[in-house]
């Protein structure tokens, strides 16, 4: 009732399939319930007043103990935040990762290493772009996780430190 907007007597004895925004699928879902005994997914409802959300599905066929199946039983989760949320995310990591592998200035993703006192000892490359492979010679393929030192033995530590200090502190 909540999540469609009708009331249990206008729900009664209707088939199901009016709460979905493709009733045939309701059919399908039914049918592999059937054949399976669950169905587990995503669907596109539709409520009362046109609306439609996406929730999440689990249809599983009730049966006696002689294994004969006597009704269905469906748990429905509005999951319609969650997905606008995970497609905001999924356009944001395009976007970002468009931005990184173009951009024209050699750019690397590290993480820091640092000792039980917190002192930074190393750092981790997580992540390179075209213009930091060309600009220095290095391949991704040959140098993501792997520490600088292990790349770049002679590294001198004030390059560490100064690293980490930045990644640590913002400064």
């Amino acid at each position: 009732e909540k999540y469609f907007g009708y009331s249990r007597e206008e729900l009664i004895g209707k088939p199901v399939g009016i709460l979905s925004k493709f009733p045939e699928e309701a059919k399908e879902i039914f049918n592999a319930a059937k054949d399976k005994g669950k169905w587990d997914g995503e669907v596109l409802s539709v409520k009362k007043n046109g609306e439609t959300f996406v929730a999440s599905l689990s249809v599983s066929f009730v049966k006696t103990q002689d294994n004969i199946p006597i009704g269905t039983m469906g748990i429905l989760r509005d999951i319609t935040e969650r997905k606008i949320s995970d497609e905001k995310l999924k356009k944001s990591e395009q976007q970002y990762r468009l931005l990184f592998d173009e951009m024209l200035s050699g750019f690397a993703v590290h993480e820091i290493i640092c000792d039980q006192s917190g002192t930074p000892t190393d750092y981790r490359f997580l992540s390179v772009n075209k213009s930091f492979e060309k600009m220095t010679g290095l391949d991704a393929s040959d140098i993501l996780g792997k520490t600088v030192l292990e790349v770049l033995p002679e590294t001198e530590y004030s390059w560490i430190e100064r690293y980490g200090k930045v990644a640590l502190t913002g400064v």
